[in-house]
C-alpha cells in the first residue's frame, strides 16, 4: 500500500490525512505512527514526524523502536547531540542494533570525529557480520585517507560476501583512486 501511494503524490496527502486519523483514533499503535512518520519524513517533514515520535516515547518510553525513530529524525534535523543521545538509549534498551550503531556512526561523520565512526561500524559489523555495506562503508572511509592495506582488509570482506555489487564496484574504483 505504501508502495502506491509513493506512485502517486496526491494519495501521499490523502494517507498522511487517514493516519492522523488513525493516530488520534488509535493512539497506542505504534505501526500507524510508524507508518505515518515514514511518510513525513519521505516529504522532509522532519520536525512533524518528530513530534509524533516523542508523543509516542512519552507513551512508551522504554520502546527501543521509538528511540532509534527519534534519534533517526534528530540526525535528519542536524541535531547531533540529541541524536547520539536517542541512539545510545535506543541501544542500552536494546544492544544489537546494527542500523543504530551504523546511524551512531554517521553522527561521528558529521561531528567530525572519524575513529569514532569506525568504531561505531565495526559495532554495526558484529551485530550483523552477513552485511556486507558495513565493511564496505569502512574500507571507502580508509581509502579515502589512503590507508590502503587497512581498507583492502574491509574490501576482502565484501569481495567474498557481494563479489559483484555496485559496493564491490565502488570499492574498485575507489582503491584505483588511492
Amino acid at each position: 500500500e505504501l508502495e502506491e501511494v509513493e506512485a502517486n503524490p496526491e494519495d501521499t496527502f490523502s494517507a498522511i490525512d487517514r493516519l492522523r486519523d488513525l493516530v488520534v483514533e488509535h493512539p497506542g499503535d505504534y505501526e500507524v505512527r510508524s507508518l505515518l512518520t515514514g511518510l513525513l519524513s519521505m516529504l522532509q517533514r522532519f520536525e512533524e514526524a518528530l513530534m509524533l515520535q516523542l508523543d509516542a516515547l512519552e507513551r512508551d518510553e522504554l520502546n527501543p523502536r521509538i528511540w532509534f525513530e527519534v534519534g533517526s529524525l534528530y540526525l535528519s534535523l542536524k541535531d547531533m547531540d540529541e541524536a547520539r543521545i536517542a541512539l545510545n538509549r535506543s541501544l542500552e534498551l536494546e544492544p544489537n542494533q546494527p542500523n543504530a550503531h551504523a546511524r551512531l556512526a554517521t553522527v561521528a561523520m558529521e561531528s567530525g570525529d572519524g575513529v569514532e565512526y569506525v568504531r561505531q561500524m565495526l559495532e554495526a559489523m558484529h551485530d550483523d557480520p552477513r552485511d556486507a555495506e558495513m565493511p564496505a562503508y569502512i574500507a571507502g572511509f580508509l581509502y579515502r585517507l589512503e590507508l590502503i592495506e587497512q581498507a583492502d582488509d574491509f574490501h576482502s570482506i565484501v569481495d567474498s560476501a557481494a563479489p559483484t555489487s555496485d559496493l564491490a564496484y565502488l570499492l574498485d574504483l575507489l582503491r584505483g583512486v588511492a
